[in-house]
């Protein structure tokens, strides 16, 4: 949810929120997840994501609906699907996708 927590992205990522290169995804959204949610869902989203983080154990699953903020200020509904994982050697890892609504 920090500055501090690394955001991978893909293809179909950068397509979604309107950017054409990682380091421009970047420029604009940072390494924040809350950076990518439109204002209006970022409280609640920052509350349901460190709700399960905090509970969670391997393979579990989170699904819910939000808004996402695009880099040409466009405004989607999209569902995610967020996956916490274990792994070996990185740890705890949150895999998300977004799928439009």
């Amino acid at each position: 949810m920090d500055t501090k927590e690394a955001i991978y992205v893909n293809k179909s990522l950068l397509e979604l929120f309107g950017c054409e290169l990682s380091s421009e995804f970047y420029d604009y959204y940072g390494q924040s997840l809350l950076n990518l949610i439109s204002p209006g869902d970022q409280a609640r989203v920052k509350e349901e994501f460190t709700d399960f983080v905090e509970s969670a154990v391997d393979e579990e699953r989170f699904r819910g609906d939000c808004q996402i903020l695009t880099a040409d200020a466009r405004t989607l509904r999209v569902f995610c699907d967020m996956k916490y994982s274990v792994n070996q050697r990185y740890g705890a890892l949150v895999y998300i996708s977004f799928v439009l609504n």
